[in-house]
């Protein structure tokens, strides 16, 4: 069979300030409108997942996330899409920059200086790690309410494989490029990134393997 997925990616709920808030209200109503007419032409007429890579907040806070899930799970039933075939990644905007303790400023700061023999390091220390996910504590429940959860090892995670025929699938692979993110991130100073622990991924015979990442 075939199958077909909604990307979206950027939605930023929170950004919208004074007169835009009824802009951004319609597009947003209009795309939802525009998801699922265009899902009605094709075969099936259903979608069979909706991708989120990244920033579907704009500064990873609690009420963010409630705007986000009314518009979501609209989106979802205008599609025909289960809530846990819904797959998203955090964006550098999902990062609660308000949560930032000291002492994982520090960490931070340290990653920078030591590259990826530090990174690994702090990665492997709970306490440490701890600190750093910290900021994504919304984002995670949020994404954990699509049965969709955040891997907190600075690892990847993997729960959904669609299966097309006998002996052959879709399985999505998520990443975290954010962890690393401050604030201050800009193309000279690039600080979505990934560390080694996300890549080693298994393979699978007859399965094709799709990795959401934000940018």
């Amino acid at each position: 069979m075939s199958a077909i997925f909604v990307h979206l990616s950027d939605i930023h709920f929170g950004q919208e300030r004074d007169e835009l808030v009824h802009i951004h209200a319609d597009v947003k109503k209009q795309l939802i409108l525009d998801a699922r007419d265009e899902v009605r032409k094709l075969k099936g007429g259903v979608a069979h997942g909706i991708l989120v890579t990244g920033d579907i907040a704009h500064s990873g806070s609690r009420s963010e996330y409630a705007e986000a899930g009314v518009w979501l799970d609209s989106l979802a039933e205008a599609v025909g899409c289960e809530s846990h075939r819904i797959q998203m990644v955090p964006g550098n905007h999902d990062v609660d920059r308000t949560k930032l303790s000291a002492s994982a400023a520090h960490l931070l700061k340290e990653i920078r200086k030591g590259g990826a023999t530090k990174y690994e390091k702090i990665l492997a220390n709970d306490t440490d790690r701890e600190a750093l996910f910290t900021r994504f504590k919304h984002y995670a429940q949020f994404c954990e309410g699509y049965d969709c959860p955040l891997d907190t090892e600075g690892r990847y995670s993997t729960n959904l494989v669609v299966e097309l025929a006998p002996g052959r699938s879709i399985r999505f692979i998520r990443m975290n490029s954010s962890l690393l993110c401050t604030g201050k991130e800009n193309d000279k100073k690039p600080e979505l990134m990934v560390s080694s622990r996300q890549f080693p991924i298994d393979r699978n015979d007859g399965e094709e393997t799709i990795v959401l990442i934000h940018h």
